[in-house]
């Protein structure tokens, strides 16, 4: 029922648009069968079962299906020329308003619903979560964009809109942006995105990285790991900060201790702490393999390897103050 629900803006979509495409976008069909659809549409938006709120990609492509039935309905004379030439146009310029409107008005980019899915909540108010969100919005803008180009071109040049030939224009090199170029996107840049920032942060931290890293090669252990994390700390990078940082470490290893950060030093404790700052829950292997550079620490997190809770701030702040351990 839940992906039912998830899926039928979509669905929606396809039955309207293939119906509409094999009848001549029949008033006496899809005047009915579009007015029809806005009430389960309706239900699936605003279902209380759903497990992340409907995005506004499904509400912008309910809103096509539930006005394009009414229209059709109500002055069919004028629709039905409308719908069957510009019905895609329609859709690709109602995606694009999705994408752009709401950053230009300071709203959250519909991509973040999509991310907000797939990542833990303590994550969705940080800064690089947003920041990645907000570049792979406008990516998509740029894509509807182009696709909307493509949907008109038969329209503006006769040759090319006999079907199926309009089809390439409409639908085919549409989808081979979105689907295509889209989906890889979606999947390189955050990996990317933070490989690249995380980089930068290591290699402006500390002058003495080599010789630390080398050191880190040879231990074995995660308590061992996270003991030496004050030889690796970096007192300029932490100015007056205060904190402190617990470690709740599971799997090969279990145990729990945490880092404590006061006027420029840092020190090991083992043992929780009263009332920690950040709390990072890791299995040792995954800890161990940030630690030695093997696995991205913000890429790790974003895809659940570990997780945090507390100051976020912190977090990101970890390839700084310890620019090799």
């Amino acid at each position: 029922m839940k992906r039912l629900m998830h899926l039928l803006p979509t669905v929606a979509v396809a039955l309207f648009m293939s119906l509409g495409h094999s009848n001549h976008f029949n008033p006496a069909l899809l005047g009915p069968l579009g007015t029809l659809l806005i009430l389960p549409l309706a239900v699936a938006l605003a279902w209380p079962g759903r497990p992340h709120p409907a995005t506004p990609v499904d509400w912008a492509l309910s809103f096509f299906v539930g006005a394009g039935g009414l229209a059709l309905w109500i002055s069919p004379a004028t629709m039905q020329p409308v719908m069957e030439k510009g019905a895609e146009p329609l859709i690709y310029f109602l995606l694009l308003l999705v994408a752009v409107v709401p950053p230009l008005l300071g709203r959250r980019p519909f991509t973040e619903y999509y991310s907000r899915a797939q990542h833990p909540r303590e994550l969705w108010q940080n800064e690089l979560f947003l920041t990645i969100n907000r570049h792979m919005t406008w990516v998509w803008a740029g894509l509807f964009f182009l696709a909307l180009v493509s949907s008109v071109i038969p329209l503006l040049v006769p040759a090319l809109s006999p079907p199926p030939i309009h089809l390439v224009f409409r639908l085919a090199i549409p989808m081979i942006l979105m689907l295509g170029g889209g989906w890889w996107f979606n999947r390189w840049y955050p990996e990317y995105y933070m490989q690249k920032t995380g980089s930068a942060e290591v290699a402006d931290s500390s002058p003495s990285k080599e010789e630390t890293m080398s050191r880190v090669q040879d231990i074995t252990s995660a308590k061992e790991m996270i003991a030496g994390m004050p030889s690796a700390f970096n007192p300029a990078a932490a100015g007056d900060l205060k904190a402190v940082l617990q470690f709740e470490i599971s799997g090969d290893e279990e145990f729990t201790a945490h880092l404590a950060i006061a006027d420029g030093v840092c020190s090991f404790v083992d043992g929780p702490a009263d009332s920690p700052d950040l709390v990072v829950q890791s299995p040792a292997d995954v800890w161990l393999g940030i630690a030695k550079g093997e696995i991205n620490g913000q890429a790790a997190f974003m895809s659940g390897q570990f997780k945090a809770q507390g100051n976020m701030g912190l977090l990101l702040q970890m390839n700084s103050l310890f620019p090799a351990g």
